[in-house]
């Protein structure tokens, strides 16, 4: 999964830690999420909108994390994954 997140976000981590099918890591302090995203794909821009918004507000909610496409869902292993 380090491959994964250097390729697709150039992040390179300290440490990862896979908790089930998700995976934390962090990079200088920051916390991150790579976790599968099993629900309805044509609803994900919604949710990303909302989260921005929310943060906008000052609503504490996870930043979704746009890959290096641009997208926010990267295919990893024949599944799909957000990074939060």
């Amino acid at each position: 999964m380090k491959n994964a997140l250097n390729y697709y976000y150039n992040l390179y981590p300290t440490s990862i830690h896979q908790i089930n099918d998700s995976y934390k890591c962090y990079v200088d302090d920051e916390e991150y999420l790579l976790t599968p995203y099993n629900n309805d794909i044509k609803i994900v821009n919604k949710i990303y909108e909302l989260s921005n918004y929310l943060l906008k507000i000052n609503i504490p909610c996870h930043q979704i994390i746009q890959n290096n496409n641009g997208q926010l869902l990267t295919l990893i292993n024949n599944a799909n994954y957000i990074l939060l």
